[in-house]
């Protein structure tokens, strides 16, 4: 079995593909984009607020400490506070980080920043710094998402 060199696979991913160790599967990661709250504005509303506009208060509060323990068995701490914002921009900028070979560790970054820093993955300036961290550079992502490249109309 061989996979695309990904440092840090998230450990769900890790063992499912130890489960194929032992045959001659190739692996190819890639991302593709979805967009879950399309309709959310750029600069985000309340994360909390919005659950408990969208499950009510009585599950959120059931939901909250039960994410909180999904997450800690796989390394991922998160987080309840910020802003949950259009991420229509950060699909974007992973496509663009695609072509730069930093679509994998970009995707990361951004749950990351999302989930457990509770940054916004609206805003350009949030996004770019996270396209820096993993080794892009910080203006092309803004000019790119200044442009309208990668903007799709119907």
């Amino acid at each position: 079995m061989t996979i695309n060199q990904i440092v840090n696979l998230p450990p769900i991913l890790e063992k499912a593909l130890e489960s194929f160790k032992n045959q001659s599967i190739d692996f190819q990661i890639e991302f593709h984009p979805f967009e879950l709250n399309g309709d959310l504005p750029k600069q985000g509303a309340d994360k909390l607020t919005l659950y408990r506009k969208k499950f009510g208060n009585e599950r959120v509060e059931k939901m909250v400490p039960f994410m909180k323990a999904a997450g800690l068995e796989y390394g991922v701490h998160f987080t309840y506070s910020g802003l949950m914002a259009n991420t229509f921009d950060s699909h974007r900028l992973i496509a663009l980080a695609k072509t730069k070979g930093l679509q994998y560790q970009l995707n990361e970054r951004l749950l990351q920043a999302y989930h457990e820093e509770s940054q916004n993955i609206g805003d350009h300036h949030v996004l770019a710094e996270n396209y820096g961290k993993v080794g892009g550079d910080v203006q092309e992502a803004l000019n790119f998402l200044a442009s309208d490249e990668l903007l799709f109309s119907e």
